[in-house]
């Protein structure tokens, strides 16, 4: 990603799944997150949409089954964080009956 800055802390909420599932795939989305996951200094704060939601892409998301909870964490390990804490769930009324999950991943 060109001009993208080097910086302490980055917030990606909400965006992911949009990369992966509903306009392009888990590679391109991937590709992005790498980018993000070295300029990002000390932590990011993520959540995405999740495969277990009711949403027309969230078949796209199967890569995340059994249990997108356990995919992101790992996946956010390794991206390189070497910390990855589940901060909590929280409702995505406007999407589905499930919770999403937060996270803060440390460098």
């Amino acid at each position: 990603i060109v001009g993208l800055p080097t910086v302490d802390v980055v917030s990606c909420m909400s965006i992911f799944h949009h990369w992966a599932g509903k306009n392009h795939d888990l590679e391109y989305a991937d590709q992005i997150m790498i980018e993000i996951a070295k300029r990002t200094k000390r932590m990011l704060i993520f959540d995405t949409g999740q495969s277990n939601e009711n949403a027309t892409w969230s078949e796209k998301l199967d890569f995340m089954k059994p249990s997108p909870k356990k995919w992101i964490q790992g996946y956010l390990n390794d991206l390189g964080f070497s910390q990855v804490i589940h901060l909590g769930d929280f409702d995505a009324i406007h999407i589905s009956s499930q919770k999403r999950h937060l996270f803060l991943a440390i460098k």
